[in-house]
């Protein structure tokens, strides 16, 4: 894919109405359909594993969204999304939520 084409995806790309921005509390409101989706498809067969493991980790990010980024001095990760995460002993992803 170009690096223009690329741009014009990236610039045409909504999940969500911009007119209910006003009505949200969310602060990952653009994204959190794409979210519900993949938490649904991630968990529509059941839950396969005896041990399974919730955790927090920082899904790195350098851009522009003060609203949500979080910053934790002495973390390898430092700037980024919180997100927990119920995983397998695998890695396998069950549920995730951002944190905000």
């Amino acid at each position: 894919m170009s690096r223009n084409r690329y741009m014009e995806i990236k610039q045409n790309i909504h999940f969500v109405d911009n007119t209910l921005i006003a009505s949200s509390n969310d602060r990952m409101y653009k994204v959190r359909p794409l979210f519900d989706i993949l938490q649904k498809n991630s968990c529509q067969w059941g839950v396969f594993h005896e041990n399974l493991s919730i955790d927090e980790c920082m899904i790195k990010y350098y851009g522009h969204h003060p609203a949500a980024k979080q910053f934790i001095m002495g973390k390898p990760v430092r700037f980024g999304y919180r997100n927990w995460d119920g995983t397998s002993s695998n890695g396998y992803c069950y549920a995730f939520d951002i944190f905000c």
